[in-house]
Formats: C-alpha cells, sequence, structure tokens
C-alpha cells in the first residue's frame, strides 16, 4: 500500500512500453521508471529534491498567473 505522501504527491505517466513513470511534482524529474509499483514507491519514497537545481527551476518556470498577463499586456501597450 501506497504511504498518503507518495499517493498525493507524485505523478504517474504511463508509457507506450507498459511501464510507468514517477514525477517529481517540485522539481519535476523523472524518478524511476517500472513495470513494477513497488519501485516507483522505493524510488520516491527515497527522493529528496536537489535544492540547487530546484532553485533554477522555479526561479525559471514561473506560472502564468493573471496577474503577470495583466503586466505583460502593460508592457506591450508602452513597448
Amino acid at each position: 500500500m501506497r504511504s498518503s505522501r507518495s499517493w498525493l504527491d507524485f505523478a504517474h505517466r504511463a508509457n507506450g512500453t507498459g511501464t510507468a513513470s514517477s514525477i517529481c511534482p517540485r522539481c519535476y524529474v523523472t524518478l524511476a521508471t517500472s513495470t513494477l509499483e513497488s519501485d516507483l514507491q522505493r524510488a520516491e519514497t527515497a527522493h529528496s529534491c536537489d535544492p540547487k537545481q530546484l532553485r533554477t527551476f522555479q526561479s525559471t518556470h514561473r506560472p502564468p498567473f493573471r496577474s503577470t498577463w495583466q503586466q505583460a499586456r502593460q508592457l506591450n501597450r508602452i513597448a
């Protein structure tokens, strides 16, 4: 049985080869690819995001919130 953390936190992607991949929702690293869910769960339990990689990702990938869309429109009017 999965722990509540891995059940809620990690996304699983089905691959065309009959395997599934586990993906971290914070750093978007593919943790493991396997046909066995127990392999995915082990990788999820052992995973910790690399702080340097996480800072880089968060500084370059920001979600497009409505306020940023409005700011972009204002900048386009100025240019």
